[in-house]
C-alpha cells in the first residue's frame, strides 16, 4: 500500500537527518538530492517523479513536481 511505503520513507528520512541539513533563513533544509536518494532507497522504481517547469526568469524558477507511488499520486 502506498501510504505505508510513504510513512516508512518519511521515517527513514527523519532518522537520517543528522548531518544532512543546511540552514536557509535560519531553518533546517534537506536538499533535493538527499530526499530523492532516500526515496529511491525505499521505493526504487515503485516511485515516479513528474516535474513541469511553470515559470523561469533571471530571478526565480517555479517547478511543479508530483510523486506517484504504485501509480497513485
Amino acid at each position: 500500500m502506498p501510504a505505508d511505503k510513504l510513512k516508512n520513507t518519511i521515517a527513514d528520512l527523519k532518522a537520517n537527518l543528522k548531518g544532512n541539513t543546511i540552514k536557509i533563513h535560519n531553518n533546517d533544509y534537506v536538499d533535493v538530492a538527499f530526499r530523492i536518494g532516500i526515496l529511491r532507497k525505499n521505493l526504487g522504481s515503485d516511485a515516479t517523479i513528474k516535474s513541469e517547469l511553470l515559470f523561469h526568469d533571471d530571478k526565480k524558477v517555479i517547478v511543479r513536481s508530483e510523486i506517484w507511488i504504485d501509480g497513485k499520486l
